[in-house]
């Protein structure tokens, strides 16, 4: 929802007999401001007082909001010497007042390329062509798709959901379509569960699927405490959430097609049902090391070498993760190898000794890329063979990064670059093969994205 010195009446829900005249604004970027014309306190400087958890509002002609978490960012004296002060809320519900003890059982996620990952739509265009030299004529109709649904969890699924309206053209008429994902939910939860446990990998799998970074355009929730009367019937009633998501919207609007993406929903041969529920299962279990691959995505640093040493940190946090320990010798070999280093080492330096051994039996960084990369020698099999000494290369540019001491080169940009590409596929590629893609599939997948096309052809020479 967008809004911009909407003239709105504030109150807390402990005192609504003290209203407040206010505005209220949302930047392009998320950011809502709510301005009033007075002080929640009644004192003429409110910087110093507490903060309202929770503000109720209602515009102008307008909806009901709840300003939800609300921080004081500032305080003045306006014209002719009235004191305003200056709130922030940091998420809001449009539609509705709530308390904080509300719970939502569904949630509609529309976000810039789920339309384009599911790759479905009920839009319909037909072309008639005419048996006489005039030209044929073409309509539009609309044909409700079909709903794909996954139980992702007992209690928990997720389905696809679309929407259309019409309107008049003065050349005819004109068909817009939403298409998003919906979660349902048997028992209700708060808000923040429902947002960070279902909504957000939701938003991650779009993203990690189409290799963009989604935003979000619109989060719509219901609960079972907000109803209306509709011919006689308690509907419930859609609210808007909103607050200021890390992704921001594009000013373009950009197309994506199959081959741009890692892969797309049909592209998923085990199904929609088994693709959600591995997902969500991956997302729980991987957070150490989807973190940094999608704090890669959403917020890019400047500069290359801080992109390759998240990239590193991604493939060692998931080898740890999915691949355990792995140590070099058995706990016997070692514990032996132990006891005789200790024995011969002077009593002054043992304990020192003793703490460094911990990390004795540990894998190389080297030797944990080189087991990632044999897992993915055939869905990257034109990629890799490129790039024979790759694991040594990755690692020798991490450790001179994360690590940068005066006996060591500065690593060149292109070669950074292309690491950090590279990199990120062999990432990608594992988490293909949890999700259940077959290997033969995953290099199908791959070998049709222009951008891997380039890299592979495009090698740098060391």
């Amino acid at each position: 929802m967008d809004f911009d010195n909407l003239l709105s009446t504030w109150w807390q829900p402990a005192a609504p007999e003290r209203e407040f005249t206010g505005q209220i604004s949302r930047t392009s970027d998320g950011a809502t401001t709510i301005e009033l014309a007075g002080t929640l306190s009644g004192g003429p400087f409110a910087i110093q007082d507490p903060e309202p958890d929770v503000l109720f509002g209602v515009a102008k002609k307008g909806p009901l909001f709840t300003a939800r978490r609300v921080m004081r960012s500032g305080a003045g004296l306006g014209m002719p010497g009235f004191p305003t002060e200056i709130l922030r809320p940091r998420s809001l519900i449009v539609g509705a007042h709530v308390d904080e003890s509300t719970h939502y059982d569904e949630a509609v996620l529309l976000a810039t390329f789920v339309s384009d990952w599911l790759q479905e739509s009920g839009i319909r265009v037909q072309v008639q062509p005419r048996t006489d030299a005039e030209a044929g004529t073409v309509t539009v109709s609309y044909k409700w798709p079909e709903v794909r649904t996954s139980q992702i969890e007992p209690g928990v699924s997720v389905s696809t959901w679309t929407a259309h309206y019409g309107e008049p053209r003065r050349a005819g008429y004109a068909i817009t379509e939403d298409v998003a994902l919906k979660v349902g939910l048997t028992v209700a939860v708060p808000i923040e569960q429902l947002i960070e446990d279902y909504v957000m990998p939701l938003v991650d799998l779009v993203s990690f699927a189409t290799r963009r970074s989604n935003a979000i355009e619109r989060v719509t929730v219901r609960t079972p405490s907000v109803t209306r009367e509709i011919a006689g019937k308690s509907e419930r009633v859609d609210l808007e959430f909103l607050t200021e998501w890390i992704v921001k919207p594009g000013s373009l609007a950009e197309r994506l097609f199959a081959h741009h993406m890692n892969f797309a929903a049909g592209d998923a041969s085990m199904g929609f049902d088994e693709l959600l529920r591995g997902w969500f299962k991956l997302h729980r279990t991987l957070r150490a090391s989807l973190a940094p691959y999608f704090g890669l995505l959403y917020a890019p640093p400047t500069y290359v070498n801080l992109r390759l040493v998240s990239i590193s940190q991604t493939l060692e946090a998931y080898h740890r993760t999915r691949m355990g320990s792995r140590r070099a010798m058995s706990k016997e070999e070692f514990a032996a190898l132990k006891k005789v280093l200790l024995d011969a080492c002077p009593p002054v330096h043992r304990a020192f000794l003793q703490k460094k051994l911990g990390y004795l039996n540990q894998l190389s960084q080297v030797e944990r890329t080189t087991q990632l990369l044999d897992r993915v020698q055939v869905p990257l099999r034109r990629l890799l063979p490129t790039r024979p000494k790759f694991a040594e290369e990755f690692i020798a540019a991490r450790d001179a990064e994360a690590h940068p001491e005066g006996t060591q080169g500065k690593v060149d940009g292109v070669l950074l670059y292309d690491l950090t590409a590279t990199a990120t596929y062999v990432f990608e590629a594992n988490i293909m093969l949890d999700l259940g893609f077959e290997e033969a599939r995953c290099a199908e997948l791959f070998e049709r994205q222009p951008a891997y096309q380039h890299l592979v052809a495009h090698p740098v020479d060391t």
